[in-house]
């Protein structure tokens, strides 16, 4: 895949384009972070179990918010990874959420030069917010225009760009 830092910049009305830039940005992502084998899964993956919902704004030329579904066990693997322990001991339970909220951060920040319409552009960023997931919204959500969806080592993670 193409290392989204160089690519042409992305037209965020092009649906397609910005779920590509998601995906391709969340797979270096999570090998940069978490040393995870990250690739597309298809729109029958189910939602994940314990399922959080991250989100996170942006402002600038376009806006809009990047929301990430993953699941609790999802997080304990990426913070098992950063502090070397394992996904169960209880210090990679306690990050999980930190965790996740961190993946997204960088996400959206890799993000932000290629959605840029000014080279140079900045853009305001909000800190990522956990929300309630539901498993009944997993539908709605990965019927979303702008939806990427993975599978991360086993773990299903979807996110996708709701345009202001």
């Amino acid at each position: 895949m193409s290392n989204p830092q160089t690519s042409a910049p992305v037209d965020c009305s092009d649906d397609a384009r910005v779920a590509l830039l998601l995906q391709e940005t969340v797979v270096t992502a999570m090998e940069t972070m978490a040393f995870f084998c990250t690739e597309p899964a298809g729109s029958s993956a189910l939602s994940p179990e314990e399922a959080v919902r991250v989100s996170m704004s942006f402002s600038g030329s376009v806006s809009g918010t990047v929301e990430l579904v993953a699941g609790k066990f999802f997080g304990n693997r990426m913070a098992s990874n950063a502090l070397g322990c394992g996904p169960t001991d209880e210090e990679a339970c306690s990050q999980s959420a930190d965790s996740i909220r961190e993946l997204l951060n960088v996400v959206v920040g890799m993000m932000m030069p290629q959605l840029a319409q000014h080279e140079g552009e900045l853009f305001s960023l909000s800190l990522p917010i956990e929300k309630p997931f539901e498993e009944s919204e997993w539908e709605e959500f990965v019927q979303s225009a702008t939806v990427a969806i993975l599978d991360a080592e086993g773990e299903t993670i979807a996110l996708r760009l709701i345009r202001a």
